[in-house]
């Protein structure tokens, strides 16, 4: 009857509705970033930003692979830019990729939230807590707990800027503490265990509630990174194979727009002239 064929009409133009819905969502250009964690939160922040006014593109950044594996996955063609937080190795250069630094990040030294007594550390409080000289916190004025240390790999970006720019450091022989595998888990790390202490880019400390720490009394703010009193730096960059093009162009121009470092600076980070 009538009142049937009603809903028969209303289900079938629902159904067209939810196909064109569909058609237009798997229509979306899509590129991919792979590459390190240490600008993973950063560039996911200015993927929505480039999104909302390109309804119609889409840029996804994947979990960590690291600055290695977003040159090698870039060199392969898996994806058309890589992330990374390092310059190209000598050894990388074979790939012969495009390089292009569009951040700085300060690398920061943080503790979980329980450390409240206390957000400067020395230098060499700091060379004595990673080389196990100092294991309680009462012996740097806090209580008379274990002081947990997050320490990276050989090779992570944030402890290559800490080799070559934290005198001192390059000369601990064993470290303290365990190693994490990523910035994104070294931030999980330190935000769920008390007394815990780490280090990672600032950039990827927004929207937690880890203490930040001054070394010396420097507060690591874009104005003393400038004025040359903060020298813990990483550079964020993107790689890229041939001929950059299309979608990949557009979204690599936005980030060195003034909205675009706009963004960067709300996060913690000087964007790159």
């Amino acid at each position: 009857d009538g009142a049937n064929m009603g809903k028969i009409l209303k289900s079938a133009l629902f159904c067209i509705i939810l196909l064109l819905i569909n058609g237009m969502s798997l229509a979306k250009e899509k590129i991919v970033i792979e590459g390190t964690g240490d600008s993973h939160k950063l560039l996911q922040i200015l993927a929505r930003a480039f999104e909302n006014a390109n309804p119609d593109k889409k840029i996804e950044i994947p979990e960590s692979i690291g600055s290695s594996g977003g040159i090698k996955a870039t060199a392969e063609g898996k994806c058309e830019l890589g992330r990374v937080a390092r310059p190209i190795r000598d050894k990388e250069k074979g790939y012969k990729l495009n390089y292009k630094v569009f951040a700085y990040s300060p690398v920061v030294f943080v503790a979980n939230r329980s450390v409240t007594w206390n957000n400067n550390l020395t230098k060499k409080q700091i060379l004595d807590i990673y080389s196990g000289k100092i294991t309680l916190w009462s012996d740097l004025g806090g209580k008379k707990d274990d002081i947990y240390i997050a320490n990276r790999e050989e090779g992570d970006s944030s402890r290559e800027v800490l080799t070559k720019n934290f005198h001192g450091w390059k000369e601990i022989e064993n470290f303290a503490g365990k190693i994490i595998y990523s910035t994104p888990e070294t931030i999980d790390i330190i935000s769920n265990y008390k007394n815990t202490i780490g280090y990672v880019p600032l950039s990827e400390t927004k929207g937690t509630d880890l203490v930040i720490m001054k070394i010396d009394e420097i507060y690591p703010s874009a104005e003393n990174v400038k004025n040359g009193k903060y020298n813990l730096i990483a550079p964020f960059g993107i790689v890229w194979k041939g001929e950059m093009r299309g979608l990949s162009k557009a979204f690599f121009d936005f980030i060195f727009t003034p909205e675009a470092q706009k963004i960067i600076i709300e996060n913690g980070c000087i964007p790159a002239s």
